[in-house]
């Protein structure tokens, strides 16, 4: 039986996107650049704010650290406006504390911003949150962030889980040799589960297969 379980935030854990794409809007009207839709925002996230950012700009001109520091300076203020836990989320998490597992978040999210959230909806439930910008540790797929989440809770790779929305997170756990749960409630569409053996429709699922998960 697995004893941990990590998980993606963005499109995973809560719907951010709007309070993203309110980001990136802001952002772009900083700059003087084209306004960006919710879809496509959807499509740009995932590796990353200074990745948002750039694809958000596209071959635009602009001071990319100027640029950055709006966004940051925003988000930080404004990130929970919209953000909510998916449908069923928050009772996962506390099942799966009450049932002892432990639990933690990594994702590309800026540390500040991924600690606000986690914290503010899930009142400390967890951990350890791994979010990007705390050094030059690289970001998902990567290694990185997943083996010092698991450092910090000393737990082995083969006890825990991943669960995640997307294509990073699947390349995630595949370069982690880890077991994953793909979900098909976040950013990106469910055909990118083809492959894997696990994906599920919603949270009863989810919580059904960390409990049983062999």
């Amino acid at each position: 039986m697995k004893n941990t379980v990590l998980f993606d935030l963005d499109g995973t854990l809560v719907n951010s996107l709007e309070d993203l794409k309110d980001a990136t809007n802001y952002t772009m009207n900083k700059l003087g650049l084209e306004q960006r839709s919710l879809d496509e925002v959807r499509t740009f996230v995932g590796n990353g704010v200074d990745m948002l950012i750039k694809r958000a700009g596209g071959n635009a001109q602009y001071d990319f650290n100027e640029a950055s520091a709006y966004f940051r300076e925003y988000y930080n203020e404004n990130l929970c406006n919209k953000t909510k836990p998916y449908n069923g989320i928050v009772n996962v998490i506390n099942v799966l504390k009450n049932k002892g597992f432990k639990l933690g978040v990594v994702t590309n999210k800026p540390q500040f911003a991924a600690e606000k959230i986690v914290n503010y909806y899930f009142n400390e439930s967890f951990d350890v949150i791994i979010g990007a910008d705390l050094s030059k540790r690289r970001k998902k797929p990567y290694n990185d962030p997943v083996d010092a989440a698991l450092s910090v809770i000393n737990v082995n790779k083969n006890d825990a889980i991943f669960v995640g929305d997307s294509e990073v997170d699947i390349e995630t756990a595949k370069n982690m040799d880890m077991s994953f749960i793909g979900v098909a409630w976040g950013f990106r569409n469910e055909i990118i589960f083809a492959n894997e053996k696990y994906f599920v429709r919603n949270s009863q699922q989810l919580l059904n297969l960390c409990c049983n998960f062999l």
